[in-house]
């Protein structure tokens, strides 16, 4: 069963525990202040992030992540088994 993992505070309690957590065929979505914590997710986990989210604050980020909008996200959560929110 696959996962998507939407972090969305820049002090998401356990985040260092990321890796074992996540599964082949999980995601990350960075969202609001989650969008900070880009530095910490790790390279082998797919990861997305709210293009408006990232622009209002400022941020950019590497090719290999995709910047989506809000219909995308819609489609993203419907693409996965189960959903988990780091607040």
């Amino acid at each position: 069963m696959t996962t998507l993992h939407l972090i969305l505070a820049s002090s998401a309690s356990g985040i260092a525990a990321l890796p074992e957590l996540t599964a082949p065929g999980d995601a990350i979505l960075l969202a609001s202040d989650g969008c900070y914590l880009f530095p910490e997710i790790p390279d082998s986990v797919p990861c997305y992030v709210l293009s408006q989210d990232a622009a209002v604050r400022g941020l950019s980020y590497p090719q290999d992540v995709r910047l989506i909008q809000d219909e995308e996200w819609l489609n993203l959560t419907l693409s996965f088994d189960n959903q988990v929110s780091w607040l």
